[in-house]
C-alpha cells in the first residue's frame, strides 16, 4: 500500500492525519491536484476527502479551500461551500472565483443581499465580467419579484 492510500485511510477512520514527509506546499499541491482529478471524474466526496489533506499540510492553500467549496456545492453542500469560500477569501480578497461562487452558493439559498454583495464585488474587479453582471441582474430582478409578492 502506498502513502496516497494509507493516508486516505486514516481520513476514513477519523484518526489523526500523518502527512508524508516533505515540504507541505509540494503535499497541498499534490493531494490539491488528486483532489481536482476525483472532482471532475464527478467523484466530489472523495475530492473533499483529498482537498481536506492538502489543508490540514497547509491551512492557507486559498485554492485547496476554494476546491474544496465547488465539490461541497456540488453535492448540495452551499452553507457549508460558502464557508470554504470565505476562508479563500481571507486568504486572498481578491479571489474572484472564490467570490463568484459564493454569490451563486448565496443565491442558491435564497441570500440574496449576500448574492449581490458578491456579485457587485467580482463586477468591481473585473468590470468586464459579463457573467458577474447577468448574475447581479438576476439576482436584482428576483428581489425585485419578492418585493412585489
Amino acid at each position: 500500500m502506498g502513502m496516497f492510500e494509507f493516508v486516505k485511510d486514516l481520513k476514513k477512520t477519523g484518526k489523526p492525519v500523518l502527512l508524508p514527509q516533505g515540504d507541505s506546499a509540494v503535499i497541498a499541491h499534490d493531494y490539491n491536484e488528486r483532489g481536482l482529478s476525483l472532482h471532475n471524474q464527478g467523484r466530489f466526496k472523495e475530492a473533499i476527502q483529498q482537498f481536506d489533506i492538502a489543508l490540514d499540510a497547509r491551512p492557507q492553500h486559498a485554492i485547496a479551500w476554494f476546491n474544496k467549496g465547488v465539490s461541497l456545492a456540488r453535492i448540495g453542500n452551499s452553507k457549508e461551500a460558502i464557508g470554504c469560500f470565505d476562508k479563500a477569501l481571507e486568504i486572498d480578497p481578491n479571489y474572484i472565483d472564490a467570490m463568484f461562487s459564493k454569490g451563486t452558493c448565496a443565491f442558491e439559498l435564497n441570500q440574496y443581499v449576500l448574492a449581490l454583495d458578491c456579485f457587485e464585488k467580482v463586477i468591481a474587479l473585473n468590470p468586464n465580467d459579463i457573467q458577474a453582471q447577468q448574475c447581479r441582474l438576476g439576482v436584482l430582478k428576483t428581489l425585485a419579484e419578492k418585493k412585489v409578492e
